[in-house]
C-alpha cells in the first residue's frame, strides 16, 4: 500500500462527504434548506424519534394470539443484528403509539417509564433505540442542525472589531466559512438550539405559517410547540441581544456571525443521547465563562455581558433522548423537578430558564413501581408518566432466540448441542406461567382450563397447539381463546411474565452447563444439571419460593416435564436417523385419507393408483388411520371435520398446496408414534448397537454399518457432533430403552 496516496484519498473522501452532508452552512443557506424540507429540519425530538422508528420499517410477526407489529429498528440492521431486541412486540407497539401521541399533541408532556422484572430487556430496548437514532442522524433525511457564534479577527476586517462604531464591510456578509486563521472566537450553541430560534418569535411563527399556506409542509405534519414557542439558550440570547444593540438593530449583521452546523447524535460522546444512573440533584448546572482566557478575543461589546456555560445531563440530551436508568431508585425529592420539566419542557437552573426538547424515558423494576404507587406523591406523577410494561417472554421459541444469539460456538468455545438453548428457554418460560382462572373463562373451556398443565399452556403460547385428546370443536375454541388466556394472565397479580427465571439467570445456567466436564459440548444434560443446582438456591431467587399449584411454580416438576419433552425429541430424531420411514410417508397417508374420506361421505369412487379404474372408498383404511389417531366412535364427524379444515384452508389460500403436516399436526404425530410403537423392538436394538459402536465394542459388519449410518444421519441431519452423540444416546437409552 502507498501510505501517502491512501491518506490523500481519505482526505479527499472526507472533504467530499463534508460537502455532500452539508456539515456547515450560513444562516441564509439554512433558511433555504429549511423552506425546502420543513418536515425534516423542523422536527422536534419526538418527531425525530418517530421518524427513526419508521425509517427501518416494520413487519407483521404472527403469533398464537394474533399478529403483532415488529419494528425493523429492533432487529438492529444498522449493526448487523448485534444486541438486537428479541420479541417484545407489544412493548414496541405501545412505545410507538405513545411517541405518535406526543407528535399529535405537539409536545412530549410525559415521561415514558418502562417497568418490568429484572432482565426483561428494558435496557436493551432503550439502547437499541438509541443506536438506531445515532445511525439515522447520519442519513440524508436524518440531518440535525445547530449553530455557533463566529467572531473574526480584527486583522480580517482590517481594523479592531469593537462593534460600537465598526461593522462588517457588507450588510449580508457571513463569517460562517472563515478560515480558522481568521477566527478570533467561536461560541457553540450550548443547547444545540434550532437555528430557526434566531428569528424573532413573531417573525418565526409568520414564517412557519407561510410555509404551511404555501403547501411546503406535507399533510399531517405539524410544527411542535417547542419550535413555535421555544427560545434561545440564555447564552445565545445574551449574545444575540448584545450584537443587535451593537449593530443598531441590523439583524442581518447579527446573523452574519451565525455558523449553522450539522451535528450527529452520539451515545458515546453524550450528544443528544444520555443515560444517567440514580443520583440526587437536578441534571443540569451552570457556570460563568466570560473571563476564561479562551474568550479573551471576544468583541468589546460582549465583554461586559455575563456569559455562562451550561452543562449536565439535560443539556447534553437536548434535541434527543434521555434515559433515567432505575429512575425510582432515586429518592422522590431528587426527581420532583421532572414533574414540571416533562410537562412544560422547561427547567430553571441558576436563575435562568432552559427550553428543552427531549424525550424522557425511564426504566425501573416492578417492585419500585409497586412501592411508588403507595406514596402520597404518586397522584402528582401519575398524569405525567406513561407506564409501559416490559414483561418476560412467554413464548419459549422466541425466548430461545435470546440464547441462540448469546451462545454461538464462537462465544462459548465449544459445540452447542441441539436443543440445549431450547431446553433452557422452555424451562424458563414454564416458571413464568400461572394457572388459568377457569371460573372466568369461556364456559365450554372451564374443564380444559382447570386441568391445563404448564406445558400445554406453553405450547398454546408458542404454537397455538391445543393439548391432544380434545374434541375438535373444543380444540378450535381453545386456540381461538389464546388471546384471552394471555390477557387473563397479564391482568393477574402477580402478572404472568412478571416472575420466574430471568434471561440473566438462564445465561448463568448455560454458562455453567458450558463448563461441564461430563460432556465436551454445551449439552442439554449439562443444562438440566445446572438448573438443578440453581433450584437449590431457594433463598436467592423469589420465584423458587412460590407455593406450587399443581405443576405451576413446582420447578422440579417443570424440569421433569422439560426432560420428558427433550426425550421425545431425541427419540424422534433417532428414529428418523435409523431411516425406517420418512415423514413424507405419513404426509402421504393423510393425503390418501382425505381422498378416501371425501369419496366415502359423497358415496363416490376413487381411482385405483395401480389399475387406474374407479373403486369404492376403502373404509377399512379409514378406520385403521382413525384407530391409530384415537378418533373413537365418532368416525363420520371426524371425517367431516378433517375435510372441513381442508376446505377452510383452500378458501383462505386459493391454489395453494394443502400442508397436511401442519394442518393436521396432532394426527401426524399420532401416526408417527403408532408406527414407532409397532417397531419399538427394532429401535431398541439399534440404540444398543449405536452405544456399542461408540464404546468400541466389536459388532457384526452389517450391524456396524447400520449403526454408523444412524450416527452419520444424527450428525448431518440434526446438528450433532461426534462428541455429543454418545451422551445423547446414553441419555435416551437410560430414559426410554433400558428401564
Amino acid at each position: 500500500m502507498d501510505a501517502e496516496r491512501y491518506v490523500e484519498s481519505l482526505r479527499k473522501e472526507a472533504m467530499e462527504r463534508f460537502s455532500v452532508e452539508k456539515r456547515q452552512l450560513s444562516f441564509s443557506q439554512y433558511m433555504a434548506a429549511f423552506a425546502a424540507r420543513p418536515h425534516l429540519l423542523g422536527r422536534s425530538s419526538a418527531q425525530f424519534i418517530l421518524a427513526t422508528l419508521d425509517h427501518f420499517g416494520s413487519r407483521e410477526r404472527p403469533g398464537a394470539s394474533g399478529c403483532r407489529t415488529r419494528l425493523g429498528l429492533f432487529d438492529a440492521p444498522f449493526d448487523g443484528g448485534r444486541d438486537r431486541l428479541i420479541g417484545q412486540e407489544e412493548v414496541q407497539e405501545a412505545f410507538y403509539h405513545t411517541v405518535a401521541d406526543f407528535v399529535r399533541e405537539r409536545r412530549t408532556g410525559r415521561l415514558l417509564l418502562l417497568h418490568g422484572p429484572n432482565g426483561s430487556a428494558k435496557t436493551t430496548f432503550v439502547q437499541c433505540l438509541a443506536r438506531a437514532m445515532v445511525h439515522y442522524s447520519k442519513t440524508g433525511d436524518g440531518g440535525l442542525y445547530s449553530f455557533n457564534w463566529v467572531f473574526p479577527r480584527s486583522s480580517y476586517l482590517g481594523k479592531r472589531v469593537g462593534f460600537e462604531s465598526i461593522s462588517p464591510a457588507e450588510p449580508h456578509e457571513t463569517y460562517a466559512f472563515l478560515d480558522e486563521r481568521d477566527v478570533a472566537a467561536v461560541i457553540p450553541g450550548d443547547l444545540r438550539d434550532h437555528p430557526i430560534f434566531l428569528l424573532p418569535a413573531e417573525e418565526r411563527r409568520r414564517f412557519l405559517d407561510q410555509l404551511v399556506q404555501d403547501g411546503a409542509v406535507p399533510e399531517g405534519f405539524h410544527f411542535s410547540d417547542h419550535l413555535l414557542q421555544g427560545d434561545l439558550s440564555p447564552v445565545s440570547r445574551r449574545i444575540y441581544e448584545a450584537l443587535l444593540a451593537g449593530y443598531g438593530g441590523d439583524l442581518s449583521r447579527v446573523l452574519a456571525h451565525v455558523q449553522v452546523v450539522r451535528f450527529y447524535l452520539s451515545r458515546r460522546y453524550r450528544t443528544g443521547i444520555v443515560t444517567i444512573e440514580p443520583q440526587m440533584h437536578v441534571d443540569a448546572s451552570i457556570r460563568q465563562i466570560t473571563m476564561d482566557e479562551s474568550y479573551g478575543n471576544l468583541p468589546a461589546v460582549l465583554r461586559h455581558v455575563p456569559i455562562f456555560e451550561l452543562s449536565g445531563d439535560l443539556v447534553d440530551a437536548n434535541r434527543g433522548l434521555i434515559e433515567f436508568s432505575d429512575l425510582l431508585k432515586r429518592p422522590i425529592e431528587a426527581f420532583k423537578y421532572l414533574l414540571g420539566t416533562c410537562e412544560t419542557a422547561r427547567v430553571t437552573v441558576g436563575g435562568v430558564i432552559l427550553y428543552l426538547d427531549i424525550l424522557f424515558v425511564g426504566t425501573t423494576n416492578d417492585k419500585y413501581v409497586d412501592a411508588f404507587t403507595r406514596t402520597p406523591d404518586f397522584p402528582s406523577f401519575k398524569g405525567r408518566m406513561e407506564l409501559i410494561r416490559v414483561p418476560y417472554l412467554r413464548d419459549y421459541e422466541v425466548e430461545r432466540e435470546i440464547y441462540d444469539m448469546q451462545f454461538e460456538r464462537s462465544m462459548v468455545g465449544r459445540h452447542v448441542s441441539p436443543h440445549a438453548t431450547w431446553a433452557a428457554a422452555l424451562w424458563a418460560v414454564l416458571t413464568r406461567l400461572r394457572r388459568p382462572d377457569s371460573e372466568n373463562g369461556p364456559e365450554a373451556l372451564k374443564s380444559v382450563l382447570e386441568g391445563m398443565s404448564p406445558m400445554a399452556k406453553a405450547d398454546l403460547y408458542a404454537h397455538g397447539r391445543p393439548p391432544s385428546g380434545l374434541k375438535s370443536d373444543v380444540s378450535r375454541e381453545l386456540v381461538q381463546s389464546v388471546g384471552w388466556l394471555s390477557d387473563e394472565g397479564a391482568a393477574a397479580s402477580p402478572y404472568e411474565g412478571g416472575f420466574g427465571a430471568s434471561p440473566r439467570e438462564m445465561r448463568s445456567v448455560l454458562l455453567s452447563a458450558g463448563r461441564s466436564t461430563d460432556v465436551e459440548c454445551l449439552h442439554p444434560v449439562g443444562v438440566f444439571q445446572a438448573i438443578r443446582d440453581l433450584c437449590k438456591q431457594k433463598s436467592m431467587y423469589e420465584f423458587l419460593q412460590f407455593t406450587p399449584s399443581g405443576e405451576y411454580h413446582d420447578v422440579q416438576a417443570l424440569l421433569e416435564a422439560v426432560t420428558d419433552r427433550y426425550t421425545e425429541r431425541v427419540d424422534r430424531e433417532f428414529q428418523l436417523a435409523m431411516g425406517l420411514v420418512s415423514d413424507d410417508e405419513f404426509e402421504r397417508l393423510l393425503q390418501r385419507y382425505a381422498t378416501h374420506a371425501s369419496a366415502f361421505l359423497k358415496k363416490e369412487s376413487v381411482m385405483d393408483p395401480i389399475s387406474r379404474v374407479p373403486v369404492p372408498a376403502d373404509e377399512s383404511f379409514l378406520k385403521d388411520i382413525e384407530d391409530r389417531c384415537g378418533v373413537g366412535e365418532a368416525r363420520e364427524r371426524a371425517r367431516q371435520d378433517f375435510l372441513g379444515r381442508i376446505a377452510s384452508f383452500s378458501l383462505d389460500h386459493p391454489g395453494a398446496e394443502v400442508p397436511y403436516r401442519t394442518l393436521y399436526e396432532a394426527w401426524f404425530e399420532k401416526l408417527r408414534a403408532a408406527y414407532f410403537r409397532e417397531n419399538r423392538g427394532e429401535i431398541d436394538r439399534m440404540v444398543r448397537r449405536v452405544m456399542d459402536l461408540l464404546d468400541g465394542t466389536k459388532l457384526r459388519e452389517d450391524e456396524e454399518s447400520t449403526a454408523r449410518h444412524t450416527v452419520a444421519n444424527l450428525v448431518e441431519r440434526f446438528g450433532y457432533c461426534e462428541r455429543c452423540v454418545g451422551p445423547t444416546i446414553s441419555f435416551l437409552a437410560a430414559r426410554k430403552y433400558q428401564g
